[in-house]
């Protein structure tokens, strides 16, 4: 909002505005862990503190998973009730502790056991390397739940057609477009939408493109930092975890996670094939994996 001052601050000024006019005020906020991807939001629980130090004449009442982190001087209470433990997405089947364990390089055995668990309750994964197969496939009537391609901000634009065989030319969208994209455009699968967009929304079927920011070599993961990131974010490659952390956690119904042909991507692909990912080959008929 070009303020010198962070979104909690000018939340509680708001706050301090309204109570001046009305005697009091009650502001109700739900805090994520692992969401952070805007200029400004990475400094997470430090910016309460700062705007808490400046505002000790309110009460905070917050979960108790919080409260050691908030080292302010003020009334604050913390409360187990407070701590969202239970996942509403994904028909209530949660994939938090999986992507966790993809995302910090968990052993195989504990990524494969929390898939398992997912898949137990109904949650589909699937792998593909051809992104131009299924964007024809699908507008063949497979389906009439909604799909489309989620794709990183950290991916650089020049790559997006080359990856995404000619299917993807961009995915930098204005947010009036947004509504537009998830009703309908989505399933024309030319567009892809960012985790700028797609940040709080879901598709019953997403296609989770790895876009060359994020894939695995020797065993480990490599980030790949656009230079206009690293002046944005004081550290760049938590924010890259996050967004993958959004972008594999969009799926109602389940997820098709798109990994491009090439020696680049063939360790990314193997290490989701060796966690028991299947491998959909469209060569073969698309019944045999796909049932919605």
């Amino acid at each position: 909002m070009k303020r010198n001052y962070s979104e909690i601050e000018g939340l509680l000024q708001f706050g301090d505005r309204v109570k001046a006019e009305y005697g009091s005020c009650v502001i109700l906020c739900l805090y994520g862990i692992g969401q952070a991807i805007h200029e400004g939001e990475e400094q997470g629980l430090k910016l309460w503190n700062d705007a808490i130090e400046k505002h000790q004449d309110w009460e905070y009442n917050v979960s108790n998973c919080v409260l050691p982190q908030l080292h302010v001087t003020g009334t604050i209470h913390g409360y187990k009730e407070l701590h969202l433990s239970t996942a509403i997405r994904n028909n209530f089947i949660d994939l938090s502790d999986w992507i966790e364990s993809v995302i910090n390089n968990k052993s195989r055995i504990e990524q494969k056991n929390l898939l398992n668990a997912a898949k137990k309750k109904g949650f589909q994964v699937r792998i593909c390397r051809h992104l131009s197969y299924w964007q024809k496939k699908m507008q063949t009537g497979l389906t009439n739940e909604t799909y489309g391609v989620l794709v990183s901000s950290f991916a650089e634009e020049n790559d997006l057609p080359i990856i995404s065989e000619e299917t993807i030319q961009e995915s930098y969208m204005y947010p009036d477009k947004a509504y537009t994209w998830f009703t309908n455009d989505c399933k024309k699968m030319n567009i892809a939408a960012s985790e700028f967009i797609c940040q709080g929304l879901e598709l019953d079927w997403p296609f989770v493109l790895f876009g060359g920011d994020f894939y695995f070599k020797n065993g480990k993961w490599e980030m790949i930092i656009p230079q206009n990131k690293k002046i944005l974010f004081e550290h760049p490659e938590a924010i890259l975890k996050n967004i993958y952390r959004i972008l594999l956690s969009r799926g109602r119904k389940g997820m098709f996670i798109v990994i491009p042909e090439g020696d680049k991507f063939d360790e990314t692909y193997k290490m989701f094939i060796d966690m028991g990912i299947s491998y959909i080959d469209e060569t073969r008929a698309i019944t045999e994996y796909y049932c919605i």
